[in-house]
């Protein structure tokens, strides 16, 4: 065996060894992370075991049936309907209701409108005059109080950051920015780390009791960069909060929207449904009501909205706004389809 043949030989075995160090390190990360999982089972059945043991079956099975209860029910369950309102418009509402006890999803691919779109619910919210509690680890406290108090002035909030605005249109925001607080609580990674899972699920565990009556979270699918995690992957930080999200909106009734970034363009070259575009954990499909993909049109001054699944609608569907200085305002259809002929010679 030449010399050569014999280095070749070597640094081929080398090369062997050192990914098979990497696999062991990959197979030892997943063993970690199993046996945490693990264990966060173990300790919620635990959890539960105890629940079971001071269980009286007998209580349940003897309890007198009262109609004054059901009154009382019948009472929260009419005053849950009033929060049924739409949040954006009326047209928008009748394919997507938007009630208590529910958690729906919007994503989108980058710069599509995903934090303009939270805006606008946050802004309905304000209109008629109901707390709303805003979750950003994407912007700051300024920017998301700004963005809707822009909406409300009909200005366009982009001029406002990079200083094109008069004086008179800045000191309006900063006046309105008061006003959109009274009503919209902003907490922002300048208040908290938003990435980190367990700190979003402290603040929500804190909510009942003073008096929100929605949390949108923007975004979800960054709770894995905080710089305390111990996870490798995003869906390894997202999977407890989805699970937790799930119940919380069953707990604390409020109705939570959450925003996930990890969505693929859909194109002529990829058609794949949206399940299959999510990037990451695919988790979302398995906990909302409601998901819905957003897409904006710069050409139409447009987006689009593709309800791509809801359990209080037969079948999929598109909802079109129009948008201007960062107000979206329902757009017929027809029109949309008009406008899109024109624009392209059809």
């Amino acid at each position: 065996m030449s010399e050569e043949v014999k280095k070749s030989f070597s640094e081929d075995m080398q090369e062997w060894m050192h990914r098979d160090e990497e696999l062991s390190e990959i197979e030892e990360k997943n063993r970690e992370a199993r046996a945490r999982r693990e264990y966060e089972r173990n300790k919620q059945y635990q959890r539960s075991v105890g629940k079971l043991d001071k269980l009286d079956p007998d209580s349940l099975f003897n309890k007198p049936y009262s109609a004054d209860d059901d009154a009382e029910l019948d009472k929260a369950e009419r005053e849950d309907a009033k929060l049924a309102r739409p949040f954006v418009d009326f047209e928008f509402q009748k394919h997507c209701k938007v009630a208590r006890h529910q958690l729906y999803g919007f994503c989108a691919a980058q710069k599509q409108g995903k934090t303009t779109f939270a805006a606008n619910i946050a802004y309905g919210m304000y209109k008629e005059k109901r707390k709303v509690l805003f979750i950003s680890n994407e912007e700051l406290k300024k920017d998301v109080l700004g963005r809707i108090a822009a909406i409300e002035l009909k200005l366009n909030y982009n001029s406002h950051v990079l200083g094109t605005n008069t004086e008179e249109e800045y000191e309006s925001i900063q006046e309105k920015r008061k006003e959109v607080a009274e009503y919209v609580t902003v907490i922002s990674e300048e208040d908290a780390d938003t990435k980190d899972a367990d700190v979003v699920e402290k603040i929500i565990s804190a909510v009942p009791g003073q008096d929100y009556e929605m949390v949108i979270f923007d975004y979800i699918s960054k709770v894995c960069q905080s710089s305390k995690t111990q996870v490798q992957r995003d869906w390894e930080a997202q999977e407890p909060l989805w699970y937790f999200m799930d119940k919380a909106k069953k707990i604390h009734g409020m109705p939570c929207i959450v925003v996930f970034s990890q969505c693929a363009p859909q194109s002529k070259k990829d058609k794949r449904p949206l399940k299959e575009r999510l990037e990451g954990r695919k988790l979302l499909p398995n906990f909302c009501t409601g998901i819905y993909e957003l897409v904006k049109d710069k050409k139409m001054k447009a987006t689009v909205v593709d309800i791509a699944l809801t359990r209080w609608y037969n079948g999929v569907d598109e909802h079109v706004f129009g948008f201007e200085k960062g107000r979206l305002v329902s757009m017929d259809f027809d029109e949309y389809i008009d406008r899109f002929e024109d624009n392209n010679g059809g």
